[in-house]
């Protein structure tokens, strides 16, 4: 449950920072990425982003690339009169006139179709590189779909992607603001030294620990409650140029049985990562951790009603979607504010909201959850 956090991260090619970082992969296949055509007359979708100013052609601001939100928008996944909960309405003809302003020998149908599907390969891929780089089976996972844009463009990946279910949270065009205010602050500390992880070591490391905790509880106010303080190392292979960061120490006095744990924890976080383990090979301690943690009230997620038995919610409308498919097809229409916990969807369909739609594609079924998340799942597994 925990992000993958690196010591280091690229600001760009061979320009290397010496910083903490969250590991994040990004691909553009958002709502702003622009469409564009290759050299070769290839579509392409990103990495290039209209924004938010001037933002898509869409917006009437002077854009007049086409995007992902102007191919959503033609589809008819997007409400051009629901969109950002109704403070923006959105052109259908200048999202038509963008995509015709390509230079393709591909008509418009063909346009706007491969740069839906060429942005959800894009998705696909890079969640699938990442999988490989970490050792895992993606059947074993979920993907959280959040922002506007993520709904309505990862329930068409788990085809590919062969993940157990897509899950639509609460509010996701603010699920990252949420998340920010659930945030703990964090004060850390660290310090390096060169040595390898021997029972020797323990007096050392300890007094690194003891110093580093001091320090930063002094820069806590006084009378602060809940504090937390976690320690780790950053360790590497005997031999390796690099570090796996943020290896876990047990909390207590370290004496040699710590450095022994310590040893063992980083093998497992280096088996976590990388998918192999090299027990045979010393382990060397480089930079040690303290991070005291002063907790901060979460957001919390209030239980919706339950479905009164049916389990099958009544459309508001039904909405025409084009160039999903070789032919149009009928989408029925459901305000998520409606949804009952139980309620099952059936594909094709559109749940609209104020900050994000979510597209639900043929073949898929969706399941509303005791907080109001939604679930979407494929038919039939092989």
């Amino acid at each position: 449950g925990q992000p993958f956090v690196n010591d280091t991260f690229a600001l760009e090619h061979d320009l290397i920072i010496n910083a903490l970082s969250t590991e994040i992969s990004s691909v553009g296949a958002g709502g702003g990425s622009i469409v564009s055509i290759s050299a070769t007359g290839d579509v392409l979708v990103g990495p290039q982003s209209a924004g938010a100013d001037p933002g898509p052609a869409c917006y009437g601001r002077g854009g007049s690339a086409p995007t992902i939100t102007d191919a959503c928008l033609l589809m008819g996944i997007i409400d051009p009169d629901g969109f950002a909960d109704g403070e923006i309405r959105l052109d259908s003809a200048l999202s038509l006139a963008a995509f015709e302003a390509l230079e393709s020998r591909l008509d418009a149908h063909e346009r706007i179709a491969y740069a839906y599907r060429i942005a959800v390969h894009n998705i696909a891929e890079e969640v699938t590189n990442v999988a490989v780089r970490h050792g895992v089976d993606l059947r074993d996972f979920t993907l959280l779909a959040y922002g506007a844009a993520g709904p309505m463009l990862l329930p068409a990946a788990l085809e590919q992607l062969q993940v157990k279910s897509v899950v639509v949270p609460p509010h996701p065009g603010l699920f990252s603001a949420l998340g920010l205010l659930s945030t703990d602050l964090v004060y850390y500390d660290s310090q390096s030294a060169y040595m390898l992880l021997t029972p020797d070591a323990a007096p050392r490391i300890a007094q690194m620990f003891e110093e580093m905790e001091s320090r930063l509880r002094s820069r806590v106010a006084a009378g602060a409650e809940g504090l937390v303080v976690r320690r780790s190392f950053d360790g590497r292979l005997f031999g390796q140029s690099w570090e796996t960061p943020l290896v876990e120490v047990s909390e207590g006095a370290i004496t040699a049985e710590t450095v022994a744990a310590m040893i063992a924890s980083f093998h497992e976080e280096y088996e976590r990562r990388h998918g192999n383990r090299f027990e045979a090979v010393p382990v060397q301690g480089v930079t040690y951790r303290v991070q005291l943690i002063v907790p901060v009230e979460k957001v919390d997620f209030a239980s919706i009603a339950e479905d009164g038995g049916s389990g099958d919610p009544q459309p508001t409308r039904t909405r025409t979607i084009s160039y999903f498919d070789a032919e149009p097809f009928e989408a029925p229409e459901y305000e998520r504010a409606r949804l009952a916990a139980g309620a099952r969807i059936e594909g094709p369909a559109i749940v609209s909201e104020g900050l994000s739609t979510t597209f639900v594609c043929p073949g898929q079924n969706a399941t509303v959850g005791r907080f109001g998340e939604i679930a979407i799942t494929l038919e039939k597994r092989t």
